[in-house]
């Protein structure tokens, strides 16, 4: 696999801080400086990428369509956005409750992706 400039693992959930929506928004500041970029989500962050969230009166923002965004307003390369495995399976979620583009990787795929970039980025 071809190192990347940046790997973001988002592992908190949609709502309740911020932190995840900080990891699509750095996601979306390093496309646009043209960085490569993977994307992971593991723990409570596999419901970043949740198709038909609702935050009804909460205050939050449904996360799963900024994601989707990224990959049609991607100018160069498209970000690699993956969800962990294992923790797919620990939500209760399969890859068709996932945004298109959202791949499932192995624990083993995440490990190495996170190794191999450049800067890796916690949310």
């Amino acid at each position: 696999a071809m190192a990347t400039d940046l790997c973001i693992l988002i592992r908190r959930p949609p709502y309740g801080s911020i932190c995840a929506a900080e990891g699509v928004r750095h996601l979306i500041g390093a496309m646009a400086n043209g960085l490569t970029v993977n994307v992971i989500l593991m723990d409570d962050g596999v419901w970043v990428a949740r198709v038909g969230q609702n935050a009804g009166a909460s205050g939050w923002t449904a996360l799963s369509e900024a994601l989707a965004n990224t990959f049609r307003l991607a100018d160069g390369p498209a970000p690699q956005v993956l969800a962990d495995e294992d923790a797919l399976t620990r939500a209760g979620l399969t890859a068709e409750d996932l945004v298109s583009g959202v791949r499932v990787a192995s624990p083993e795929t995440v490990a190495e992706l996170m190794a191999t970039a450049r800067h890796l980025i916690i949310f």
